[in-house]
């Protein structure tokens, strides 16, 4: 079973990456929720595998997160970062971010579609790492 935390700032990406990740039988979310100040707490409580992160949030919240959780702990997790900024990847990978994955602005689509697209590329990525 493979552990996964999912901190967004939209419900409806939330909400849909979470349905559509419930769909494989290897997955399990551990955590659900916006970017706030437990989001650090929560992810150390439930240790997951796999952290998917927001982190075109407004501020340096998603980041700030990062950050501190890849510095402060003491097991291993894949982060998989949501942003809609490409020129912030750069601070993320140096973050220590696995895997980006760049949100469509509205205007490009619908939200369903753009969250569906997300979760298909979070599977791929997933399913490429190789848990065990």
């Amino acid at each position: 079973m493979i552990n996964i935390f999912v901190a967004d700032d939209s419900i409806a990406y939330r909400d849909r990456i979470e349905r559509r990740l419930l769909e494989r039988p290897n997955f399990k979310i551990v955590g659900l929720t916006r970017l706030n100040g437990d989001v650090f707490q929560l992810v150390r409580e439930r240790k997951p595998d796999v952290l998917i992160l927001d982190l075109s949030c407004g501020g340096q919240a998603g980041f700030d997160v990062l950050s501190k959780l890849l510095s402060e702990s003491n097991w291993k997790i894949y982060v998989i970062g949501l942003m809609n900024a490409p020129n912030l990847a750069i601070n993320a990978w140096a973050l220590g971010c696995n895997e980006i994955v760049f949100k469509d602005s509205p205007a490009s689509g619908s939200l369903v579609e753009d969250c569906d697209r997300i979760a298909f590329k979070i599977c791929e990525m997933i399913d490429r790492k190789g848990f065990e």
